[in-house]
């Protein structure tokens, strides 16, 4: 005859707690770290479409009083300029020495205005809207960048890893007012 019956639940079960909490927090992370991954590589890509449209915006203004307040208009209006992705630092338009794609030394200095994103200037801009060179023959070449940093929004990653500080960067030439 056979003994007392004995219930005997699902073999193993406990088991596969075990193992879903050896795995539970590797696959947290890993999802923690997609989603911070999505977050830098949007603020990335956020600062350089923000500096190619200001960097459009003062190729068409060209040499208009208002040219860099319309520069940082256009930077403020994207992603960059209404999310807090990324923290800007600084914003600079500069004149490009078209042979070396570098900034210009021809204003008794580098050619730079340095801003915040609210439009306050940083220092004394040296190459002022109005002696930009707008003619066909000679026209200047316009550079716009946008130094940024992205600091870990989920908490877990910044004990261990600095933020991140990148700089976007765009040149275009000046449209020819005069032809």
């Amino acid at each position: 005859m056979a003994g007392p019956l004995r219930w005997r639940g699902r073999r193993g079960s406990g088991q596969s707690l075990v193992e879903f909490a050896l795995v539970s927090p590797i696959l947290f992370l890993l999802l923690v770290g997609i989603l911070e991954a999505m977050l830098l590589l949007f603020g990335i890509s956020t600062a350089h479409y923000a500096a190619g449209r200001a960097a459009v915006v003062v190729a068409e203004v060209g040499n208009d009083p208002s040219a860099d307040d319309a520069a940082l208009a256009a930077i403020r209006s994207t992603a960059i300029g209404t999310t807090s992705i990324v923290n800007v630092t600084e914003v600079d338009i500069y004149k490009v020495d078209p042979q070396t794609g570098a900034i210009a030394t021809t204003c008794g200095g580098p050619c730079i205005n340095r801003y915040q994103l609210d439009g306050t200037s940083i220092g004394t801009p040296d190459w002022l809207p109005l002696v930009r060179d707008v003619t066909l023959s000679t026209g200047d070449y316009i550079g716009v960048s946008i130094q940024y940093v992205y600091d870990w929004k989920s908490g877990i990653f910044g004990g261990f890893l600095p933020p991140v500080q990148q700089t976007a960067v765009d040149q275009l030439r000046i449209e020819p007012k005069t032809y």
